[in-house]
């Protein structure tokens, strides 16, 4: 008996642990606790330096929410790690497309600035700046969280002009 009201008075005073499924579909922008997961998995593996491991669960995330940017761009990740550009260079053609649609977020914007990175460190100067100027070209209607970089006020204008890496 005093075992079981010990159990039960840790029980009560110890944290909830918060990485149930829904706090993931919230932190990861789906709706299914199933993408979430696996995407959450994926990540993790990836992260412990896993990356071969990580592709069957992110390949789960986007079978179960196939609008769920974070698992192309991870899965993105994954292919340049383990070296396979050209499965890297899908995953951000695959976000591209969905950002024509009008589906941006800062995923988004940074998935492009990797590929336009990885170009440029295979000399392939015309896709790098593509894919850096695609960045521009997003339309500020799919972006109002990004107004402040695309704002071409003079305002900002000059304090762009005084970054530290000098004047675009």
């Amino acid at each position: 008996m005093r075992r079981c009201l010990l159990g039960i008075l840790i029980a009560i005073l110890l944290p909830v642990n918060r990485s149930s499924a829904e706090d993931l579909r919230a932190q990861y922008g789906t709706r299914s606790a199933t993408a979430a997961t696996a995407l959450h998995q994926g990540i993790t593996l990836v992260q412990g330096k896993k990356a071969n491991e990580a592709l069957p669960h992110l390949n789960a995330a986007i079978d179960a929410d196939s609008q769920l940017e974070l698992a192309y761009f991870w899965k993105a990740l994954v292919y340049t790690e383990l070296g396979d550009l050209d499965a890297a260079f899908k995953e951000y053609d695959h976000l591209y497309e969905m950002a024509q649609v009008g589906q941006v977020t800062s995923v988004t914007i940074q998935a492009f600035v990797n590929a336009g990175l990885t170009y440029g460190k295979l000399d392939e100067d015309d896709k790098a700046v593509f894919w850096l100027l695609s960045v521009r070209r997003i339309p500020s209607r799919c972006c109002h969280q990004f107004s402040d970089a695309t704002d071409r006020s003079p305002q900002r204008q000059r304090g762009l002009d005084t970054a530290p890496f000098g004047r675009r």
